[in-house]
């Protein structure tokens, strides 16, 4: 019996940065909120499989809604209680996932002031596509 094997390549429709800083995140999260305008709600905790030995592990999830522009900021931790989201980004505490009608310039603006927080240490953008795990921030 012939064997068939499916491609798949996951589309990403949101942009994607990466924040290092070394603080809880909930201390994060209401700095960031302060510092941006913003008010970042706590969601349910994001749980996947992270290694061969099937353990799930649960990563902190906030986000935030903005109705008039239509788009959505999430924030996801990099380090859960059992493992790493993305291995390859280990040094990355933060994940910023933006849906919406923004483009990369926006989102450029958006790290700068991000950056410019006294408990941040870097911010950049990543591109998605890259990344060997990147499928794992499809929620």
């Amino acid at each position: 019996m012939a064997k068939l094997t499916l491609d798949f390549e996951p589309e990403y429709d949101f942009l994607l940065a990466g924040i290092s800083c070394h603080l809880k995140d909930y201390r994060f999260i209401w700095a960031l909120s302060q510092h941006m305008g913003i008010e970042f709600k706590r969601n349910e905790d994001f749980e996947l499989i992270v290694d061969k030995s099937k353990n799930k592990s649960k990563f902190s999830l906030f986000s935030f809604e903005d109705e008039e522009n239509h788009t959505s900021y999430f924030i996801l931790s990099n380090r859960g209680d059992a493992g790493i989201l993305i291995p390859e980004m280990k040094q990355i505490d933060y994940f910023l996932q933006i849906r919406g009608p923004i483009d990369e310039d926006e989102l450029e603006i958006l790290i700068e002031r991000i950056k410019k927080m006294s408990s941040v240490l870097t911010a950049f953008s990543v591109d998605p596509s890259t990344l060997k795990s990147g499928n794992n921030l499809l929620f």
